[in-house]
């Protein structure tokens, strides 16, 4: 199976770098951007298993990198986890609206980021995989017809 892709969103380019360093190490595919506009064009070039993004960045918010990202989505919708140094409840309340995978409050351990991520592209996956296995049983049913 090919490796799993990720775009790492993040304005604080240390964190970025330690960040992709970190998920490069176990064995991701790492993409980066330092704003939301980059966000939005990395991501619909290299069609990630995840985005991960910050919450508060120039040229669009996480939140509205999401948005953006689901007016182009024509292939199987990445997940997205969220990245805030936030502990405000109107923060998780909006990422629960925007139905995340998760929601990372920095300063985060990396071990349990890469345990996240790993989950997250294990459960996009399994999407695609099902989605796989219903189109070959509706090719295998339709094949099974007398012509």
């Amino acid at each position: 199976m090919s490796k799993p892709i990720i775009v790492v969103a993040d304005d604080d380019r240390a964190l970025l770098d330690a960040v992709s360093t970190r998920l490069a190490a176990a064995g991701f595919e790492v993409h980066t951007a330092q704003d939301g506009y980059m966000a939005v064009q990395e991501a619909r070039r290299v069609h990630p298993d995840v985005v991960l993004l910050d919450i508060g960045m120039p040229a669009g918010d996480g939140f509205s990198v999401h948005d953006r990202l689901q007016q182009f989505e024509g292939h199987e919708a990445p997940q997205y986890v969220y990245m805030t140094g936030s502990r405000e409840g109107s923060v998780t309340k909006a990422a629960r609206a925007k139905h995340a995978f998760a929601l990372m409050h920095k300063p985060f351990d990396g071990r349990e980021l890469t345990a996240v991520l790993r989950s997250a592209v294990r459960q996009r996956r399994g999407k695609q995989f099902a989605a796989a296995e219903r189109e070959r049983q509706a090719q295998t049913e339709a094949d099974d017809w007398p012509s």
